[in-house]
């Protein structure tokens, strides 16, 4: 045997932890994981204590945040790969079918459309401004990066539900894919108010046929209509957003930074 190393150590360690775990009744495991998972998301706030506040860049933080927000889009595009390979057709499995077709669709352009809404929103030059929100920025991210993972699981369990893999019905297989899109739009818009203290009329616009849109294809779902044409609908979701964007909401977006930019000069 050769000298054992930290790695070597750690990962003992890592492994008798989980072998730890799964000894567990159930109630005990649940209750350590929530307690061990708030440390954890306690941890910046602890380490930082009574000190002042640790310097940081506000464009980089908001480019490490973006970055990673890519990673987990990238977790859609495995989602539609996943969902798609088993669903090409004909004796040697490579003729394409609507179905295939359908969910390459709506995964590539469902994830294109979460990457427009996101870089929408100029995090870095509202961080610049409103440095006292970087907790709500960072934190706030949590379940905008579950939103989007979900998407992904949410492809894939549409694939399974056309290879016929899946035990679960047509509104349930929509749905799973229509909540996590939604969640994620939701809290691209609520960060967005928290972080800039502004709210729009235009945004609930957004919001209200956002929501439309998700909700008509669970209903759609519902009444029948394939699954194939429900991701569709799902796919439109982020478009009402880039939409709305691209032809008014950047300039109610622009007053609200100047806005907050004289503030900003004011206080200053």
């Amino acid at each position: 045997m050769g000298l054992r190393g930290p790695a070597e150590d750690a990962a003992e360690l890592a492994s008798g932890s989980v072998i730890g775990f799964a000894h567990l009744p159930l109630v005990a495991v649940i209750v350590s994981v929530v307690v061990i998972g708030t440390l954890e998301l306690l941890l910046p706030v602890l380490a930082q204590g009574g000190a002042d506040t640790t310097p940081w860049h506000p464009h980089h933080v908001a480019e490490r945040y973006s970055l990673f927000a890519i990673i987990v889009l990238g977790e859609s595009v495995v989602g539609t790969a996943a969902s798609s390979g088993d669903l090409l057709g004909g004796a040697d499995g490579t003729q394409w079918t609507g179905n295939a077709v359908a969910v390459i669709v709506a995964g590539v352009g469902l994830t294109f459309g979460m990457w427009w809404v996101y870089f929408s929103t100029p995090f870095g030059d509202i961080l610049a401004h409103r440095r006292d929100r970087g907790y709500l920025f960072g934190y706030g991210h949590i379940p905008l990066f579950t939103g989007i993972a979900g998407v992904g699981a949410g492809l894939h369990v549409a694939g399974l539900y056309m290879e016929h893999h899946a035990h679960l019905g047509p509104t349930a297989v929509v749905l799973s894919l229509a909540l996590p899109t939604g969640l994620y739009l939701l809290m691209v818009y609520l960060l967005h108010t928290l972080l800039l203290s502004a709210a729009d009329r235009f945004h609930l616009l957004l919001i209200a046929l956002t929501l439309a849109v998700l909700a008509a294809a669970a209903l759609l779902s519902a009444a029948g209509v394939s699954v194939a044409v429900c991701l569709l609908v799902v796919m439109l979701a982020p478009y009402v957003t880039v939409i709305g964007y691209e032809t008014i909401g950047y300039r109610h977006q622009q007053q609200m930074l100047d806005e907050v930019n004289s503030g900003h000069r004011r206080n200053g």
